[in-house]
């Protein structure tokens, strides 16, 4: 049987299947090294009979000369972004300690460790019952309070029972209860956390404080800092 040549634009099943898994070149653009090698290897190369024209000559060294621009900017800009961070991360470290407020209705309290919680009270209540419980949801200390007025009411826990005796430090629920008109409801509690880290988040493009509790809140997005 005589062999068949095939046309330059027809490829065999062989030649198919090379193309097919043949690697593919990550990046086809040509970058600074490759610039230069290839400014470098045209002037080994070009014919002395016949140089390079001065204006072209001109024109690449130009072109190479944006290139080191281009690159030497790009460097001191990502030197100027990293430091920016690390100067904004150095002075975040003066929020370590501090307080900021919280919805999520938990403290780190007991062992005698004072905590301070608020109460929404927009349109009064005519009786009400501050509630503590642990990790467990036991209740370690209530106080019942009579009629108030529209405000926003302020409590305390001194990390004790209500008969005094002193609880483990821990992680604890708060909450207000209230009656007014014939209703129950639960009222809007904010407690105080304290910040224990910093740190730059990525994906917010900004820096995230935690908390005692686990919380993490976008430092953009606090209004209050205390002390």
């Amino acid at each position: 049987m005589s062999n068949v040549t095939l046309p330059s634009n027809i490829l065999t099943t062989e030649q198919l299947e090379a193309q097919k898994y043949a690697p593919k070149t990550v990046d086809q653009s040509l970058g600074r090294d490759a610039f230069l090698k290839l400014f470098t290897t045209q002037l080994k190369s070009q014919d002395p009979l016949s140089p390079m024209e001065n204006e072209a000559f001109v024109a690449q060294l130009a072109q190479f000369s944006s290139l080191e621009s281009m690159k030497a900017m790009q460097g001191a800009m990502e030197t100027m972004s990293s430091n920016m961070l690390q100067a904004r991360l150095m002075d975040s470290t003066s929020m370590l300690g501090r307080s900021v407020p919280s919805t999520s209705g938990t403290v780190i309290g007991g062992a005698g460790r004072v905590s301070q919680i608020s109460a929404d009270l927009p349109e009064g209540a005519d009786s009400g019952r501050f509630v503590v419980r642990n990790a467990e949801g036991i209740v370690v200390f209530e106080r019942a309070f009579g009629r108030q007025p529209a405000s926003t009411l302020a409590l305390e826990w001194k990390g004790v029972t209500a008969k005094g005796e002193e609880v483990p430090l821990g992680l604890y629920t708060v909450s207000v209860d209230i009656q007014r008109a014939g209703q129950a409801s639960a009222a809007r509690v904010t407690t105080n956390e304290l910040i224990t880290a910093v740190r730059w988040d990525e994906d917010a493009s900004g820096l995230v404080v935690e908390t005692e509790t686990g919380k993490e809140i976008n430092l953009a997005q606090l209004q209050r800092i205390g002390l």
